[in-house]
């Protein structure tokens, strides 16, 4: 080979040599189990709901552990521990007999610290459950889930 053509092919060798080192094919999961508090503020078509639960399920393929359970309080005001990462956040008692179909709504967030405030509107303008007040898939989803405040 000549010069310039040894020069590409020593690149091109660098370049998969680097690429399958930095590539496995498998994304990153957190596995930590850094358990932290997460306020927040569920409302439904606006307003703040009355009762019920919110979980937030901290798990994946490499974390396998059970979701935490907090009652959403006075105003639709929760506080909740969960790990730090993805979570999926459902809902339930209350708040799902009194609109069925979000017993059927999860939400994504990610939980990166302490003290996090994390608000949803179910159901509201933002459609950030991607269910529209009949219970109809919205055809835009909010990516990131919930509606974050104050971060």
């Amino acid at each position: 080979m000549n010069g310039p053509l040894r020069a590409i092919a020593a690149l091109a060798a660098a370049t998969l040599v680097a690429l399958a080192a930095g590539c496995s094919g498998t994304p990153y999961m957190d596995t930590s189990t850094t358990e932290v508090t997460v306020t927040g503020v569920v409302r439904v078509k606006g307003k703040p709901a009355s009762g019920g639960l919110i979980s937030f399920n901290p798990s994946n393929r490499d974390r396998k552990v059970p979701a935490f359970t907090a009652p959403i309080g006075e105003g639709g005001s929760y506080t909740i521990k969960t790990y730090t990462g993805e979570n999926t956040v459902t809902f339930g008692g209350e708040v799902v007999k009194a609109y069925p179909m979000l017993g059927m709504a999860k939400e994504f967030c990610v939980v990166t610290d302490d003290g996090q405030v994390q608000d949803f509107d179910l159901l509201g303008d933002d459609r950030s459950t991607g269910y529209t007040a009949k219970g109809q898939m919205a055809s835009k989803r909010r990516a990131g889930g919930g509606k974050p405040s104050g971060k």
